[in-house]
């Protein structure tokens, strides 16, 4: 028998989802939608007792499609949340912050209908990158007290993001076998990495603080993401609101200093701490673009187009080395 996730008890875990649009620049493949990834979502959700899951999303998507906001009502009339996260998904790190609360302003004008109906006022910094400066950080907090939203963080993911691109590669060459693979390395990474940052944030807190977990709105996703609840439950997760995770101040306090990485928060306090957060990128992750290839597919290829069209709105120059894991 595995060894419990944490010797303080059940670990609780809000759920939320980030991108219910994804990426547009690169889109959904294969007949995926941002609609049917969601529904699958939610069907998951009501499957596993998740409740009130949150999703931040980009949303310049629907400057060209403003039909997609279906997508952000059939959310809310599953009994789950919108909260606010930029229009055009820019780091922080490539904006000064006056364009960055700009961008902001933009994307919460477009979404108050849905932020309104939800129970609290959230907001997410596009790919949780709160800025290369403190100073950055603080503009952008200090407006999100002025407009009545709060930094709501990530202390959990496991870089599911990488998985998109070589499970759209595998489903169009309907490759059943590394469909296969790819899921089961979904599910197992999702568990290997929750076990290790649990572990990190305890030593960071000595404690087991509330986590708040991350997962996009992918194809892989839609077809997986019930077996990784599941999965979590198995290993002694509870299943909470993030209005019950931001009560820990574990998550309302900013660690120290400015991490320009794409760290969340469990990372950016063990790097105050000089804490190990152990397999952290998982190994996994440097065999996903050998599956499946397609000229053209790999991921950094398509990262690189996705950012490019996030960049155009905003001037931005993106740097990909920001994004390593």
């Amino acid at each position: 028998m595995e060894q419990p996730l944490s010797k303080y008890g059940p670990v609780r875990m809000a759920i939320t989802v980030d991108d219910l649009f994804l990426w547009p620049d690169v889109a959904h493949q294969n007949g995926f939608s941002p609609a049917s990834c969601s529904a699958s979502l939610i069907r998951a959700f009501a499957a596993n007792g998740v409740p009130d899951v949150y999703a931040f999303s980009a949303t310049f998507a629907l400057d060209d499609d403003p039909g997609l906001t279906s997508v952000l009502d059939e959310w809310c009339a599953a009994g789950h949340h919108i909260g606010g996260h930029t229009h055009f998904h820019t780091s922080l790190n490539w904006l000064d912050s006056k364009r960055y609360i700009e961008d902001i302003d933009q994307s919460h004008e477009l979404i108050e209908p849905w932020v309104a109906r939800a129970p609290s006022r959230y907001f997410r910094f596009a790919m949780d990158m709160l800025g290369d400066t403190r100073s950055k950080t603080e503009d952008v907090m200090t407006h999100l007290a002025q407009t009545g939203f709060m930094h709501a963080p990530i202390s959990y993911w496991f870089y599911d993001t990488q998985f998109v691109f070589p499970y759209d590669r595998a489903v169009r060459l309907n490759s059943s076998e590394d469909i296969a693979w790819l899921r089961d390395r979904f599910v197992e990474t999702a568990i290997s990495c929750l076990r290790n940052q649990v572990a990190a944030s305890e030593q960071n807190l000595g404690r087991c603080p509330v986590h708040i977990s991350l997962i996009h709105n992918s194809a892989i996703a839609a077809d997986t993401y019930d077996r990784v609840l599941e999965a979590y439950a198995e290993a002694g997760v509870e299943f909470v609101t993030l209005e019950e995770a931001m009560r820990d101040p574990a998550n309302l306090i900013v660690a120290p200093g400015a991490n320009p990485h794409f760290r969340n928060l469990t990372q950016r306090w063990a790097k105050v701490l000089g804490v190990e957060v152990e397999a952290t990128p998982p190994t996994v992750l440097d065999k996903l673009d050998a599956i499946a290839p397609i000229e053209g597919w790999d991921s950094e290829t398509l990262f690189r187009k996705a950012l490019a069209g996030m960049a155009r709105g905003t001037g931005a120059k993106p740097v990909l080395a920001d994004l390593a894991p």
